[in-house]
């Protein structure tokens, strides 16, 4: 009987073990949005998110699990304002990436160090390659709405300037289908573009649920921010932000 227990209790240890991951212990910190983040994660599968500057003075609280290369947070993460989320990427033992936000977290160099400038990072499509021809068409479908959008039509000024194209420069992996009207754009590479007026994409961050994308208006002297979310299968976009120079 007690030989019996003894099995069952390794069993018991071991199931626990599986089920939440060996954890660790150390702190990330990254500098973005005016606002210092820092992510301190303890051996017993609980982790901590402190915020200072802009954002605010924060603490969010939650569990976390190991999967292979992957830190998973279990809970804590839901209401944030989408600065803490489920996956961040572990590159070697200093750095984590947030899969969502791109931007990236590093152990402090130092004791008296806690200060590092975050850096978005090129982990997903359309900055790599990407075999998923899904993510590829959801992401051609949210730049055809935006590229026929009222807020992006107002600088076009096709039915007065007859001789302007539809060019794109080149971003990263990005292959789209985009047409405006009768009008098919046509990428290409920065460098080879003559034309004062051409379309550039400065970030894109593709999302199963959420897409945020960058780009200026060349000779337009503008650059719009789009933020789309699906609602009930449906892509649809907030007011984008427009800054004119």
């Amino acid at each position: 009987m007690r030989k019996t227990k003894f099995i069952l209790l390794i069993v018991l240890s071991a199931w626990t073990s599986s089920s939440f991951g060996q954890g660790f212990d150390r702190t990330y910190q990254g500098w973005w949005a005016t606002t210092s983040w820092v992510f301190e994660f303890k051996s017993n599968g609980h982790y901590k998110r402190i915020s200072s500057g802009h954002y605010g003075n924060t603490t969010v609280k939650g569990t976390y699990k190991l999967m292979g290369d992957t830190i998973q947070l279990t809970s804590g993460y839901e209401n944030t304002h989408g600065t803490v989320n489920k996956f961040y990427l572990m590159e070697g033992d200093n750095v984590i990436i947030d899969l969502d936000l791109r931007y990236d977290y590093k152990v402090p160099s130092g004791k008296n160090s806690n200060f590092y400038n975050s850096q978005i990072r090129n982990v997903k499509y359309p900055q790599i390659e990407s075999k998923d021809e899904d993510i590829k068409l959801e992401l051609e479908k949210v730049l055809n709405i935006a590229f026929n959008s009222n807020e992006m039509k107002d600088y076009y000024h096709f039915d007065k300037l007859k001789d302007r194209q539809l060019l794109v420069a080149d971003y990263g992996f990005l292959k789209a289908s985009i047409k405006v009207d009768e009008l098919e754009a046509v990428f290409k590479p920065r460098a080879e573009i003559q034309d004062e007026f051409f379309i550039e994409f400065e970030d894109i961050n593709l999302n199963p649920n959420k897409i945020d994308f960058e780009l200026k208006i060349n000779d337009e002297g503008v650059e719009i921010w789009f933020t789309f979310y699906k609602d009930n299968g449906e892509w649809k976009f907030k007011e984008p932000s427009i800054f004119e120079k």
